[in-house]
């Protein structure tokens, strides 16, 4: 049997595929972290915190999303799409948003 089916077909995972995702969720930690740090101690604007605030939720849907990964880290990428917590997604683009308007308005 390939490896390529037996990726597939089982579930292997290989060990360079899981030292790719832990990686990838040890980046989304230390996103979070950041911006939760700046969101503290740094910004003083709202729309600076608002910022911070868009961060932390979209590195929380990157690292929950990391845990539905079955077999490779392209799973993410291709459709149909498998994604999970796009509530957290739509948080932080709201974020987003209203970090924009903060920043025009000059709040």
């Amino acid at each position: 049997m390939k490896n390529a089916e037996k990726n597939y077909e089982f579930r292997y995972m290989d060990s360079r595929e899981r030292l790719k995702i832990a990686a990838l969720k040890l980046v989304s930690l230390c996103w979070i972290g950041l911006c939760l740090v700046s969101l503290v101690f740094h910004d003083t604007s709202l729309a600076s915190k608002l910022n911070s605030a868009g961060g932390c939720t979209a590195g929380a849907f990157l690292y929950l999303n990391l845990f539905h990964v079955k077999s490779e880290l392209m799973e993410l990428f291709e459709p149909p799409y498998q994604y999970h917590g796009i509530g957290l997604i739509v948080i932080s683009a709201a974020f987003t948003m209203a970090s924009m308007w903060a920043t025009v308005t000059g709040s």
